[in-house]
């Protein structure tokens, strides 16, 4: 046999093999999607899968032996006719406060005279997510902390539970389940772990976190998602007094007038990441760099010279730890 004849031969075999097992992948899709649909039954679709209390959902019944168009349903809520008629295959059922169960019912008469029924239960469960961001800004500041790229969030999950006693759920006594833009986030899921730090996007601005909660007998569970956005950090510029230091509700404009021979600003970056938090300080003068690395600048006046004039004040704030934290800031100084 010739090297020419071998080597069509083993082409002819990697070819049929990759036939095979082309077939055989398909079979076995097909033999998998087959299994997750009962045929010979009736089925239920909820949407959306998990009703939080008071929601409206819809309810789907599906049977593919026979034409439900043609079908007579009745359609019951905790034992009562609540909707009949043919070919309805689909209701909208109003949703049950936290902690009460409704049994939905499909009962079916086929074309062909056959009865087919399925019972589901729905049982409403709902989380509230509410998230602070750990970043910088003023002593005793009012507002909330907002997230910058690459800045952490502490994410809480408060969720309302209520079991068929009527008794409330504690939050530790659940189980969690944290994803961030469909990621998993590791060592953050398990039982009463209802709080997660994650981390804001580098580029996009937006940050989805997810939580999926589970009762211990699996029998309650909701899902939310929030979308966290980002926002660009600022620097404010304030006055430092000798003896009162620094009034931090009282950030500087765009321009200052100077009434004396001397001031010094001080610099607060906002929304620069908590964490690994390194900020280097440019300060300007008309323009031209200062060598001044820290926080803050005292602009002297001449006091030999009586004349009025202006001086141009700018300072650059960067997060050397994290790439997209920076900010800068100018004031015109009169006097």
């Amino acid at each position: 046999m010739t090297a020419k004849t071998q080597a069509k031969n083993k082409s002819i075999v990697v070819a049929f093999c990759a036939i095979f097992f082309s077939i055989l992948s398909v079979l076995t899709t097909n033999i998998s999607q087959a299994q997750l649909v009962p045929v010979g039954e009736l089925t239920l679709v909820v949407d959306p899968k998990n009703p939080a209390p008071n929601e409206n959902f819809k309810v789907t019944a599906s049977y593919y032996l026979s034409n439900l168009d043609q079908a007579k349903f009745n359609w019951l809520v905790n034992g009562k006719i609540i909707e009949s008629g043919v070919g309805l295959r689909e209701i909208t059922i109003f949703g049950a406060p936290a902690g009460e169960s409704l049994q939905i019912e499909a009962s079916v008469l086929t074309v062909e005279g056959k009865t087919l029924s399925r019972v589901i239960f729905i049982q409403p469960a709902d989380v509230e997510l509410v998230w602070e961001a750990e970043t910088s800004v003023a002593p005793f500041y009012k507002g909330k902390p907002l997230p910058s790229a690459m800045s952490a969030v502490r994410v809480v999950a408060f969720p309302h539970f209520i079991d068929g006693n009527g008794r409330a759920y504690n939050a530790n006594e659940l189980y969690y389940e944290w994803e961030t833009n469909g990621g998993k986030l590791s060592g953050q899921n398990g039982l009463g772990k209802n709080a997660a730090i994650v981390n804001t996007e580098m580029l996009t601005g937006n940050t989805k976190v997810t939580v999926t909660v589970t009762d211990p007998t699996k029998a309650l569970k909701t899902k939310k998602t929030i979308t966290i956005k980002s926002v660009e950090p600022e620097v404010l510029l304030y006055e430092r007094k000798p003896l009162l230091g620094v009034d931090y509700t009282r950030a500087l404009g765009e321009f200052f007038e100077l009434s004396g021979n001397e001031i010094t600003f001080e610099a607060l970056g906002y929304y620069f990441s908590a964490q690994d938090n390194v900020l280097d300080y440019r300060w300007t003068l008309n323009g031209t760099p200062i060598n001044q690395k820290k926080n803050q600048f005292t602009l002297v006046r001449d006091p030999e010279r009586d004349v009025s004039g202006r001086a141009t004040i700018g300072v650059v704030v960067e997060n050397v730890s994290k790439f997209f934290q920076r900010a800068s800031r100018e004031l015109t100084v009169r006097f």
